[in-house]
Order: structure tokens, then C-alpha cells, then sequence
């Protein structure tokens, strides 16, 4: 398969070398600025370097493109290529907006058996929280009671000055820690956001709680700090706590701490794994690119978690914990669609009847037709909208009893 890489992102790297180092596939264009263009030719010496983004669309046999960029030409360059059946590879960027995941939602809809779409999440792939994961969902700790990630982002400057985040920052952590938790925990369906010290300069503390009805609820917290970067993640469960961490390197995770009772955790703690995950990521792609199946999971697991992020948004907005529906559209929500729909058409072909109506009034009165004919006429005429009316008794018996919430 030939890849093209679209962006000057460097998160994209190992999997450009896991690429160089196949048979089967070939890196054979990119953009990237002059850093990266320098490691991408060490490794592909054949790769062509492309003035623009949407020199792309003239690469013939292209089968793949890696996009690690939030550039809009480069982005809508994407939304043709997955329309016209080239496999998208995207790192997920806050910056990408909402409004992007649902076009590409959009041209799954008009083409689903050769849209396919994989999102590039390093840390799903680690080892470590591959393991983690697997304890959790087996109960082998019994019940999960709650998940505490807890970061401090790296802000420059003088060590004197406080170090605020920027909303950037923020987001931009909050999109990579999220998946890893709703990936460990679950769905969630609540948010409640709150950011303090939230002023020009800059915010003090970002935190997030996140509950759902199947999953354990989950709380995160960011600060800025003049240090390096860092993260920790402390899971309670029945039988204790297990602890993770890591810094700004995605590869490298340590596991600090489990509770004795585990048998998957490690023998030796702590235990730190270095993971190059070009490769994972390739064969996790390579794997599933072959069915709708498993890309159509990839492409709803990334709705969700943009949806999560808008929910994140509302939720610092209203200065409350908002219901995020990730549900499809219930019985009683499609029944009031519907009738909203027919009811718009039967007010609009009434208005149409009741012109024609006048006209065969006045048709009725030069020929002296007998007046059971008009009436006739008014009741065709408003019979419908009568009975669209009557209809509306629906509302009231689709509506869930009391107590009971719609699902």
C-alpha cells in the first residue's frame, strides 16, 4: 500500500518507520516542515517532498494518507480523499473542531462500504495500558470505584511567574487523556467541567468528572507547572489501587504501583515500558482496514469523543454538568420528527386546498351548483388537518410513564 503523510506533526514518525521498515508498503509522498522533512528522507529516500497539501489528490495508487495536521486546506483535502475511497489515518487535534468529524461522518453515510477512517491513539496500543485495561474489564480487582488522572502540563517561562495554561494546552491534553479513560472506564454520558482562575493571562486548573451508567466514574485534573510534563493515573478498585504514569513521551509508561491480588500486573514494580508504537499502530490499521466493521467502530468511538469534548465546552458554559446522548434517537423522539414533518406538509397543502376552494366557489356560483357540492368541498379541504390534529393525542401516549426516563 502507498502512503502519503499530510502535516508537520512528529507524532507520526514511528509509524513513518514502521512504513519504511515493510516490504509491502511505501511511503511515497509528504509535506512536512524542514525537521521533519530531514527525518522523513533519513528513513525514505524515495519519498517525494510536496510543495501542497492538495498535490496529494494527483498521487496515483494511492492507497493510505497520514494526516498530523489541523490546517484547513489540508483538512479538506482529506474529505476529498475519503470520498474518493483513500483510507484516512488521523491523529485527533482539538483544533480539528466538531464541525470536521461530522463531515467525514457524512461521507460514511453516502459511502459506507469504501469509507475507512482509523484514528492514531499511541497510548491505546501501549502495552501497559493494554494490560491495565484487560484487569479492569475482566473484574479481576473486583469493582472499579474510580479513575484519577492527574497532569501537569509544562509552561515556559520564568520559574518566579505563575504558570497558567492556555485553552489551547488544555484542550489539547484533555483529548489525549479522555480517550485513555473512556478506552479503561467506559462511555460516559455526564460532564461537569470547571476551570479555575479562568482570566486573560491564563487558567490555574482545568478539571473534568465524568460518570456514566455502565462505566466508573472518572476525574481529571490539569496544572501548569515550569517543570517537565507529566501525568499519573490512579485506579481504585475493590482489591486497591493501581497507579501509572508517565511523561510527554507517548511511548514511555510506568506502572507504579497494584494491589497484591492482581495477577496481571507486573511481578517487578515499578516497571517502565519504552513502546515504539509505529508498528502497533500499523497492524491495528492494517488489520481492520480490510472491513467496514472495524473502521465503523473507529469512526463512531471518534464521534463520541468529539461529542464528549462539545459536552466539555456546554458544561463550561452553563457552569454545570450537562447529559451528553450518545444513544440513537429514541421512539418518541422519531414520532415527534415526524409529525413536525407531516404537520409543516398539511398546513402547506391546506393553504394550497383552501385557494383552490375559493375557486371552486366562485366556479359553483356562475353555474348555480346545488350547495351540497361546496360543502363537500370544505370538508376535503380541512379533513386532513383535523384529523392531523386528533392525531397529536399520540404525544401524550408515546410519553414514558413517571418515573421512568426515555431511552
Amino acid at each position: 500500500m502507498d502512503f502519503v503523510l499530510l502535516g508537520t506533526g512528529h507524532e507520526t514518525f514511528p509509524i513513518i518507520k514502521a512504513i519504511a521498515q515493510s516490504s509491502e508498503h511505501h511511503l511515497v509522498a509528504f509535506t512536512a516542515d524542514d525537521e521533519m522533512a530531514s527525518n522523513v528522507l533519513s528513513l525514505v529516500s524515495a519519498a517525494r517532498r510536496l510543495g501542497l497539501a492538495a498535490d496529494a489528490l494527483n498521487v496515483r495508487d494511492l492507497g493510505a494518507v497520514i494526516i498530523d495536521s489541523s490546517d484547513a486546506e489540508t483538512l479538506e483535502i482529506a474529505k476529498q480523499l475519503a470520498g474518493n475511497s483513500v483510507a484516512i489515518l488521523l491523529i485527533p487535534r482539538a483544533a480539528h473542531g466538531i464541525e470536521f468529524i461530522y463531515q467525514l461522518g457524512l461521507i460514511r453515510d453516502e459511502q459506507p462500504d469504501l469509507f475507512r477512517l482509523y484514528p492514531i491513539r499511541p497510548r491505546r496500543v501501549h502495552p501497559l495500558l493494554v494490560r491495565l485495561q484487560q484487569v479492569l474489564s475482566s473484574k479481576a480487582l473486583g469493582r472499579t470505584h474510580q479513575l484519577l488522572w492527574e497532569r501537569d502540563e509544562h509552561i515556559a517561562g520564568p520559574a518566579s511567574d505563575p504558570a497558567l495554561l492556555g485553552q489551547p494546552q488544555i484542550e489539547a491534553a484533555l483529548l489525549t487523556d479522555v480517550d485513555v479513560l473512556k478506552f479503561l472506564a467506559g462511555e460516559f454520558d455526564q460532564v461537569t467541567a470547571l476551570q479555575t482562575g479562568n482570566s486573560d493571562q491564563g487558567i490555574i486548573q482545568a478539571s473534568l468528572t465524568l460518570t456514566g451508567p455502565e462505566s466508573s466514574p472518572a476525574q481529571w485534573f490539569c496544572r501548569g507547572t515550569r517543570g517537565p510534563s507529566a501525568w499519573r493515573l490512579t485506579v481504585t478498585t475493590d482489591a486497591g489501587k493501581v497507579v501509572l504514569s508517565g511523561t510527554a513521551d507517548l511511548g514511555v509508561v510506568t506502572w507504579e504501583s497494584s494491589p497484591p491480588t492482581s495477577s496481571m500486573a507486573p511481578q517487578s514494580l515499578p516497571e517502565t515500558v519504552a513502546f515504539d508504537y509505529g508498528s502497533a499502530v500499523m497492524n491495528e490499521f492494517l488489520a481492520g482496514n480490510s472491513t467496514t466493521a472495524a473502521t465503523g467502530v473507529w469512526a463512531d468511538d471518534l464521534n463520541r469523543i468529539f461529542d464528549l469534548l462539545e459536552g466539555v465546552h456546554r458544561s463550561l458554559r452553563r457552569r454545570r454538568t450537562v447529559e451528553l446522548y450518545f444513544d440513537t434517537p429514541s421512539e418518541r423522539s422519531n414520532f415527534k420528527t415526524q409529525m413536525t414533518a407531516l404537520g409543516c406538509g398539511i398546513l402547506l397543502l391546506t393553504l394550497f386546498a383552501m385557494i383552490g376552494g375559493l375557486g371552486m366557489g366562485i366556479v359553483a356560483h356562475e353555474l348555480s351548483l346545488p350547495p351540497i357540492i361546496m360543502q363537500i368541498v370544505r370538508v376535503l379541504v380541512f379533513a386532513p388537518l383535523f384529523v392531523f390534529l386528533l392525531l397529536q393525542v399520540g404525544v401524550f401516549l408515546s410519553k414514558p410513564s413517571a418515573g421512568t426516563r426515555a431511552k
